[in-house]
């Protein structure tokens, strides 16, 4: 869970710890639910929803991932999606 501190969010961590992944799922699901690959990466690359969920591994595999967004009112009350893939 993410806690945006006077509307503020702070992410750290050491390269490859998810900090940009972790944005690049949240943000665009919640606002617009366009799951199209490119709007999702920013780099630009096509990767598939299944990809960023689960990386390259356990071809075939459901599983279910959660996103979601607060902030406090009034700009919105809460935001919540669920990706299945």
């Amino acid at each position: 869970m993410f806690g945006f501190h006077h509307g503020r969010l702070l992410l750290r961590g050491a390269n490859g710890t998810g900090k940009s992944k972790a944005l690049e799922l949240l943000l665009p699901y919640l606002l617009d639910a366009n799951l199209r690959a490119h709007r999702l990466s920013t780099f630009g690359s096509d990767r598939s929803m299944h990809w960023n969920l689960m990386g390259d591994g356990y071809p075939g595999a459901t599983r279910v991932g959660y996103v979601w967004l607060e902030s406090p009112p009034p700009a919105f009350s809460g935001l919540s999606g669920v990706i299945r893939t």
